[in-house]
């Protein structure tokens, strides 16, 4: 399986020295190591809300 992941990228043109990069960034995704909840984008995203007496003032 693994051999015919790495004929396949070589015969897409992906450059030899990508193709270990590639392969550890899938297995990381199968063994759901990159899966992490956090809240940073929602912290930087959604503002925090303002009750309704402040934003009136």
């Amino acid at each position: 399986m693994m051999m015919l992941m790495l004929d396949s990228m070589k015969a897409a043109g992906i450059q030899d020295f990508v193709i270990p990069i590639l392969v550890d960034i899938q297995r990381s995704i199968r063994e759901s190591s990159l899966d992490l909840e956090r809240n940073d984008f929602k912290k930087v995203l959604v503002p925090p809300a303002t009750p309704i007496n402040e934003a009136l003032t």
